[in-house]
């Protein structure tokens, strides 16, 4: 009987030399569970950035590729297979970045195991599965958007085009309004103005005026959602510049990785301080009645 267990990931990944060779060893010995004598032949596919795509059944050659730049993985799939019994015994298992990768879809992590054994492929798969939690990092594709990680940008369009065209009666409302000045220049000249009551109370109505659906409030919630929109830009621009969601860490993309976590690291930290001292500085403002 074939019993078959597949599963499909869209975290992102950290994958290093050890946490791979781990995971490779894990299934050799799922396999001599089986049989003692029982060895699998392994493969290995490796998709390069520049489209190019290489097989080799030698794990120290995927260990020795230069990876980065149009050299950089991709994608590694490794396939196991043995047969025992005449049954086939097969255990795939892909990593994808699902960011420079062509092929459509956001899966990034995957595994496929065939067996004779319920036990043994139930028991496979969650030993597989383990070694992917130790490996897995928080992505953007995990948020429900579908797409690459140009989605968050897309799922923002419709706010942006909604302040867009709010802009004309922000500037429409802003023309309308007379200033409090010109109402009492006004009003003097017409003589309406006979005491310091009609004059405290033509100014209290220019600032209701002012604080209608088209006056100040009005302003400061288109100011705040662009400034917002802009943040949320900002931020996502900066995550994606360094925060590397598919990792393959080995060869020269070693010190690539190193070096783009250490500057992310470094600005937030920056970030985090002037936070801090801009808070502590208004606490102690306020404290010592500086304004």
């Amino acid at each position: 009987m074939l019993v078959e267990a597949k599963k499909r990931f869209e975290y992102g990944f950290v994958l290093n030399e050890q946490d791979l060779r781990r995971t490779i060893d894990v299934v050799i010995e799922q396999y001599q569970k089986l049989s003692t004598s029982l060895k699998p032949t392994i493969s290995y596919e490796i998709k390069y950035k520049n489209g190019a795509i290489s097989k080799t059944d030698s794990l120290e050659s995927v260990f020795n590729q230069e990876n980065l730049g149009s050299s950089q993985i991709i994608k590694l799939v490794a396939v196991f297979e043995a047969d025992l019994d005449g049954d086939s015994i097969s255990v795939n298992i892909g990593f994808n970045n699902a960011d420079l990768n062509e092929d459509p879809g956001t899966t990034s992590i995957w595994y496929n195991i065939q067996g004779n054994s319920r036990d043994w492929v139930f028991i496979s798969s969650s030993l597989i599965q383990e070694r992917i939690e130790k490996i897995k990092r928080f992505c953007p594709n995990q948020l429900g958007l579908s797409g690459k990680r140009s989605s968050p940008l897309r799922a923002l369009l419709p706010l942006i085009l909604m302040l867009v065209m709010l802009i004309p009666l922000l500037l429409v409302s802003k023309s309308s309004q007379v200033g409090t000045s010109s109402l009492l220049i006004e009003a003097k000249d017409k003589g309406e103005l006979v005491t310091t009551i009609d004059a405290l109370i033509l100014i209290e109505q220019a600032r209701e005026s002012r604080s209608s659906i088209f006056g100040d409030s009005f302003s400061s919630i288109i100011s705040y959602g662009f400034v917002g929109i802009v943040s949320l830009i900002g931020l996502f621009m900066f995550l994606q510049r360094y925060y590397l969601v598919y990792n393959f860490i080995w060869g020269d993309y070693s010190e690539h990785f190193k070096k783009t976590e250490g500057i992310r690291s470094f600005i937030l930290i920056i970030v985090l301080l002037g936070i801090i001292v801009s808070f502590v500085g208004g606490i102690l403002a306020n404290m010592t009645g500086i304004n």
